[in-house]
């Protein structure tokens, strides 16, 4: 009996080990280390664009997006209800799905394709294998994205996977026209739904330049910091040929900001584009503020762009507005960095300013504090804050007096 139950103790640990390494995300093991330091929570990584399905029943514990965790929970239920149905009677659900899934496989074009879901009921996994079937010959270069993003098929597709209820799609009950082409002018960001990390990596891959930025902005503005996205978009746009002018340097430091998502190596690539549009620039100073401020929000300090744009808003102080020149002075405070410039922006900008060119004194206080910082202020500017009137300046502000 002893040898019995050490036997079979034996095999239940070995099985339990098996069992737990099976569960472990394929998208992570082969997943490729790029920088050491990166979003606070864990390490950089060059995401994987092989095409893996295995991965998505395990990915599911990682996932902060509740919507993408919805998706991969329900996901999971097609593959528990597939293997439970095998075991009972075929029901005419069932063999409807498997014809469909037959007519996706022997589908060789993007008509043949987009037909099925246009034809036949079209659940979120079959809506799934479509979309990346149709990314995967996009990466390939066997068919171009601009022949089919702005198919209303294809955006109904995108707009099912981006949803957290299972319902199912027919001819019938398809999206209004006016949700349709609202959907089409946000430039695919129903990716943002995308059930599996692996093939909204790949579908992204399949996007132009302009689109992925857009993308980052929507993901920004929706306050969604899905981390396997981002690192997709930040590995296909800092790998991608194309420049950046000067306002896509700002939109993508911005989303990253608001995002709180930093890689130093797609910041690295927007600052190379920023030393070559600044040459360029003459009278555009919004974008370079905006710029200086989301490298502020980063903690991003790199000496010599931040120079560089120093020298640019130093050498066109007549353009600067003391709100620019506020936010200007408040990322050169966060970073702690003096740019060679400074002697210029004191003599030219901050002599001239003062308590009346700015509206709220949240804003004034914080100019103040810089200045204190960058050991540029003088007994003035402290004696405009350091006073009960401007003490009550700012309850009242507080309170939207």
């Amino acid at each position: 009996m002893i040898t019995v139950r050490r036997i079979s103790r034996s095999f239940g640990y070995c099985f339990g080990v098996n069992a737990r390494s099976y569960s472990t995300p394929t998208s992570a093991a082969t997943a490729k280390l790029v920088a050491p330091e990166g979003n606070g929570e864990r390490n950089k990584v060059q995401p994987n664009l092989t095409r893996n399905t295995a991965g998505v029943s395990g990915a599911t514990g990682g996932l902060k997006n509740p919507i993408v965790a919805a998706a991969f929970a329900s996901l999971r239920n097609d593959e528990t209800g597939k293997e439970d149905g095998a075991t009972r009677a075929t029901s005419g659900d069932t063999k409807q799905d498997v014809q469909v899934d037959e007519m996706i496989l022997k589908a060789n074009t993007v008509s043949e394709l987009l037909a099925v879901a246009d034809m036949t009921k079209v659940n979120r996994k079959q809506a799934l294998k479509i979309v990346s079937i149709l990314a995967e010959w996009s990466s390939i270069k066997k068919v171009n994205l601009s022949d089919f993003e702005s198919d209303t098929r294809f955006v109904e597709l995108c707009s099912l996977l981006g949803r957290t209820g299972g319902q199912r799609m027919t001819g019938s009950n398809r999206t209004a026209p006016a949700k349709t082409s609202e959907l089409q002018g946000d430039d695919l960001q129903t990716v943002l739904g995308i059930t599996a990390n692996d093939e909204a990596a790949k579908l992204i891959a399949g996007l132009t330049l302009p689109q992925m930025i857009k993308v980052m902005s929507s993901l920004s503005m929706k306050k969604k910091r899905s981390i396997p996205l981002l690192r997709s978009l930040s590995f296909n746009i800092a790998s991608n040929p194309g420049n950046l002018n000067l306002k896509e340097c700002g939109d993508l430091l911005y989303a990253m900001a608001c995002l709180n998502f930093r890689d130093v190596v797609l910041t690295g690539r927007i600052c190379a584009d920023l030393d070559r549009e600044l040459t360029k620039n003459t009278d555009k100073i919004a974008p370079i503020v905006s710029v200086l401020t989301s490298l502020g929000m980063l903690r991003y300090r790199d000496g010599t762009v931040l120079d560089n744009l120093c020298s640019w808003i130093a050498s066109h102080h007549e353009l600067c507005k003391p709100t620019q020149l506020g936010s200007l002075l408040l990322s050169l405070a966060t970073l702690n960095y003096e740019p060679i410039s400074m002697d210029t922006i004191k003599a030219k900008l901050i002599a001239n300013v003062s308590e009346n060119d700015y509206i709220r004194p949240s804003d004034w206080l914080n100019t103040v504090w810089s200045l204190t910082v960058l050991n540029c202020v003088n007994g003035d500017q402290l004696s405009s804050v350091l006073n009960a009137d401007f003490f009550h300046k700012l309850q009242e502000a507080r309170n939207g007096n």
